[in-house]
């Protein structure tokens, strides 16, 4: 669990200073965006690794994000990508032998270095116990569990007037993010990996 108390550490501590920003920022706008500068590192540094190619979603991937409103530009911010039932196990995932993990993964960046920390896998094939899907959603193996970030969180917690939307699925994150570039609303949607994400073994 440090990881996660490490997650939102950094997370309270960043709000704690939009806090006080916005408390003693003066009303001279540049001289605001000069204090927030110094509130948080850049998000990205010159380590980030490459960004993975929309080609590796399918059309009916595609389709079916376009249908969530999530265009394919943002998809390639956050490393979204297909892969194989090998390519999943390569990665990290695991499951009986019998089990299909092809499907679409959702990389976890770290906030301010953008590198990969964890992924969730949506499986294509899931089992079904009493006609209902199990295990659609799975975690690589050992990773500890992280909230997921989209793209350029980090600048929207530097922001002391964007708000803080937390929900259940990635999805609903990059969906949330792209309605606020399109509509121009300040907003930061942050998942937290399912709805038993936080829950204590």
């Amino acid at each position: 669990m440090e990881t996660v108390a490490c997650d939102v550490a950094q997370m309270v501590a960043i709000l704690k200073v939009r806090r006080h920003l916005r408390s003693r920022a003066p009303r001279n706008c540049e001289a605001r965006g000069a204090l927030m500068a110094t509130a948080a590192p850049a998000p990205d540094g010159p380590h980030c690794p490459p960004i993975e190619r929309p080609d590796r979603l399918t059309q009916d991937d595609l389709a079916s994000f376009q249908r969530l409103g999530i265009p394919p530009e943002l998809l390639v911010e956050a490393r979204v990508h297909r892969v194989s039932d090998r390519a999943a196990r390569e990665y990290g995932f695991i499951a009986s032998v019998t089990a299909d993990l092809s499907g679409v993964v959702f990389p976890y960046p770290g906030l301010i270095t953008r590198r990969r920390v964890t992924a969730r896998l949506r499986r294509d094939s899931p089992e079904m116990e009493a006609g209902k899907e199990t295990n659609k959603y799975i975690s690589a193996y050992g990773d500890h569990k992280h909230l997921f970030f989209s793209p350029g969180a980090a600048g929207k917690l530097q922001d002391s007037d964007s708000h803080i939307a937390l929900v259940e699925a990635e999805k609903s994150t990059l969906a949330l993010t792209a309605w606020a570039k399109r509509t121009g609303a300040n907003l930061l949607a942050v998942a937290m990996g399912g709805c038993w994400g936080w829950k204590v073994a």
